[in-house]
């Protein structure tokens, strides 16, 4: 609470001050002024749906992973760099996991998630216009917070890597009053599975089964302080 009301005054005293420096139009070094700015610092809610699989060797050899529907939802942040370039962290609640078509059913798989992006925006029209066309890109890192077999609630957990990392790319729509739509691609950089000990690896000794996160994110995002 603190920091949102020091964050508050430091915004109310630079319009005051921006305000103050308008008041004389004979001033030779009054700003024009500028109806289509955007603040500096925009802070907002991001949620939507999510559609999950695993790619790699394992995932597709003979178990034919599939997506299956998820959510997320969080917080996200836009500091503007410049008149085109955002950087765009986020931190989301996100349901991954898959699930598998095959002769035998295997598992359903639901894996939570704590995402943390950390975004480069590229705005076609700038920042400071009207409405504006973006793409963005970054690095994600992720921790796990359950992994479970939906059908039965089995604890799977212990079968998974406590941290993920993974890489972004995606394109979307911001209107006047801040609110964005987006589509983004999550491909998974490290394997999500831990190492299988030699005993349980079917005498393939020390064994990282090849799965990685692949996940795309429809979100709209809504501004919460510092929209216009």
């Amino acid at each position: 609470m603190k920091h949102s009301l020091l964050l508050l005054a430091l915004l109310a005293g630079s319009a005051g001050a921006a305000g103050a420096q308008t008041l004389d139009p004979a001033s030779p070094t009054a700003p024009a002024a500028d109806s289509t700015r955007r603040p500096g610092l925009l802070l907002g809610l991001t949620l939507g749906p999510t559609a999950s699989s695993f790619m790699g060797r394992d995932a597709t050899t003979g178990q034919k992973a599939q997506y299956r529907p998820g959510v997320h939802a969080g917080l996200m942040a836009d500091v503007h760099l410049s008149d085109d370039w955002v950087f765009h962290p986020e931190v989301l609640y996100a349901e991954k996991g898959a699930t598998y078509d095959n002769v035998v059913r295997l598992p359903d798989l639901r894996l939570t998630y704590i995402d943390v992006p950390l975004l480069a925006r590229r705005y076609f029209d700038g920042v400071t216009g009207a409405q504006a066309w973006f793409l963005e890109a970054g690095p994600r890192v992720s921790a796990l917070l359950q992994a479970k077999q939906s059908d039965t609630g089995a604890d799977l957990k212990s079968s998974f890597r406590t941290l993920d990392a993974g890489f972004l790319l995606g394109i979307g729509y911001r209107n006047t009053g801040g609110i964005a739509i987006g589509l983004r691609y999550d491909v998974g950089i490290t394997n999500a599975y831990k190492t299988v000990a030699p005993e349980a690896s079917l005498g393939r000794g020390s064994y990282q089964p090849n799965h990685k996160n692949d996940a795309y994110f429809l979100s709209v995002s809504f501004p919460l302080l510092g929209g216009r």
